[in-house]
């Protein structure tokens, strides 16, 4: 004992004198730093693809909202019907391998559609006339096709580094693992906000080629990049060469040339049972619950906040506001989870975002909203409903002359709504990252690749049921209900939540610390009680002794 402790007091006073350097050392040194940066670069080569995307199809059609409409479709669809597909080939493929494959098939996809579009712009014309204009439509469906593949690979790239690397490194130790987690989101969140910034500078003060040919470039050195970081960590824990298997059960017999054949169809049944058997179920349908919602800044709330007034540059501001409240909250969630423990932390988090959008149910009915179903839209001027303003919504615009009731240019409503998103965004991501580590906690690891990639097939199923009930109800008078129908879906999560809360912890918040006067006093009765029993044994012990003989 005595021998281990000038060890602290030697290195103490130095550590003072050079913590923050020291700090900083170490974490550019660690294996966590390679994800980070690894992650940084992929996230950042995402967002700007994902932004360019949507915008050059619209450009392609600058009358129409067909060929974005397909493309989103076509990545949701596949994502639903595949996810289990793609997570059943990370558990059984080598870490190493997944994570190589994965990033040159995402990156050389996205590379191969930046090049198509460079080419379609230098020969545009020859393009839309080549075959009475079949080279034009085989142009859209490989660029479609492209990124439909390109998603699939990068959902299983951050299956393998998100759900099964970082569980890895971090090597059992919570903390540390809630800290790598909430690092990643924070990437995610700066990314989500500078990456389009620059993209859409590079576009509108360039040219679109421009872009195209920047997007290409980066794509080009993040697959490089990314592949020696990777493979760094790799190297540097030797943990993630070693996978464990799906053991066979005793007595099971081999599989026969028939299963063999049409096992990769039961593939997806498959994933779904093993999905639905997992202790973690309820936590994971609750996350994919708040998927449905339109109270949330995707391009279908603004381009409603639009409709209401606000101007480009005040919604780039509204969503930096949320995007750093979200921050806050990824901050607030490791220190809270090492305080209260994860599952409690979940709770807050989901409880949180609901009250936050509470004002956004009341925004319906203040002064300003276009909220009317009687059918006659209600605006501040007919003629700002303006076609613009669909661009990457499914909202169908309103002409002139439909019966638009006019109301004063009152903004109190959008405002709200506007408040009541950005505050939310604090509890959601503190829900998400509980929900993620719990995933990453309770699932075997031969099983982590499946299981997570049924939960992005989930998110993606109420991911379209959102956009199918904006084509059901697509003005913005009927926006109000969209935002009731959210609100309820974001109810059932809480509900979901609280359910696998109770199940693992037996309730939900400690009553004895809620009532804690009603305990105190019965605390207090029975310590008499006790008291009371202690009094009478001693009292008859005391007889006894008197009884008995003396020697």
């Amino acid at each position: 004992m005595e021998a281990a402790e000038p060890e602290p007091e030697i290195h103490e006073p130095e550590e003072q004198q050079r913590s923050c350097c020291d700090r900083t050392r170490l974490f550019i040194r660690g294996t966590a730093f390679l994800i980070y940066c690894s992650h940084a670069l992929s996230s950042w080569g995402d967002r700007m693809w994902r932004f360019a995307v949507g915008l050059y199809l619209i450009d392609f059609h600058s009358d129409s909202l067909l060929m974005t409409a397909a493309f989103g479709l076509s990545s949701n669809i596949s994502i639903i019907l595949l996810g289990a597909f793609v997570g059943e080939w990370v558990d059984r493929t080598s870490r190493i391998r997944a994570v190589r494959l994965s990033l040159a098939v995402q990156n050389s996809c996205v590379i191969c559609n930046a090049v198509l579009i460079i080419l379609f712009y230098q020969f545009q014309t020859e393009v839309r006339t080549e075959w009475n204009g079949g080279m034009f439509i085989l142009f859209q469906i490989v660029v479609i096709l492209l990124g439909v593949i390109a998603d699939l690979a990068s959902m299983a790239n951050k299956i393998a580094i998100e759900n099964d690397w970082v569980v890895t490194i971090a090597a059992g130790d919570k903390d540390r693992l809630a800290a790598m987690n909430a690092t990643n989101r924070r990437i995610d969140l700066l990314t989500n906000i500078l990456a389009p910034i620059i993209a859409g500078q590079i576009m509108t003060y360039a040219s679109m080629t421009v872009n195209a040919i920047f997007i290409a470039g980066w794509n080009l050195v993040s697959m490089f990049a990314e592949y020696l970081l990777l493979t760094m960590a790799y190297r540097r824990v030797p943990e993630l060469a070693y996978k464990k298997k799906k053991e066979a059960k005793p007595g099971e017999l081999p599989k026969s040339n028939a299963e063999k054949m049409f096992g990769r169809f039961l593939i997806l049944i498959r994933g779904w049972k093993t999905y639905w058997s997992q202790s973690v179920r309820n936590a994971g349908v609750a996350l994919a619950l708040l998927y449905m919602t339109v109270i949330g800044f995707d391009s279908i709330t603004t381009g409603f906040a639009k409709t209401q007034g606000l101007t480009e540059s005040i919604i780039s501001l509204v969503m930096a506001g949320g995007a750093l409240f979200g921050i806050g909250g990824t901050m607030v969630f490791p220190r809270m989870r090492r305080s209260i423990g994860g599952t409690r932390t979940g709770i807050y988090g989901f409880g949180s975002q609901l009250l936050c959008l509470i004002p956004c149910v009341i925004s319906i009915w203040m002064p300003g909203s276009p909220f009317d179903l009687d059918g006659r839209p209600r605006c501040v001027n007919a003629t700002e409903m303006i076609n613009a303003t669909m661009v990457n919504t499914s909202m169908a615009p309103l002409e002139e002359g439909t019966g638009c009731i006019d109301v004063s240019p009152s903004q109190i409503s959008v405002w709200l709504l506007m408040a009541g998103i950005i505050t939310s965004r604090f509890g959601l991501w503190m829900a998400d990252l509980t929900v993620t580590q719990l995933l990453q906690e309770s699932v075997a690891e031969h099983e982590r690749g499946i299981v997570n990639g049924v939960q992005r097939s989930l998110n993606t199923i109420f991911n379209l049921i959102k956009f199918i009930l904006v084509i059901a109800l697509p003005h913005p008078h009927t926006f109000g209900i969209l935002i009731l129908l959210s609100f309820s879906f974001i109810v059932m999560a809480n509900l979901t939540y609280a359910a696998y809360s109770w199940t693992k912890r037996g309730h939900l918040f400690h009553v004895g610390k809620l009532c804690g006067n009603v305990d105190a006093a019965d605390a207090m009765l029975g310590l008499r009680g006790e008291a009371a029993a202690l009094s009478g044994d001693m009292l008859s012990g005391y007889a006894e002794a008197k009884t008995e003989p003396r020697v």
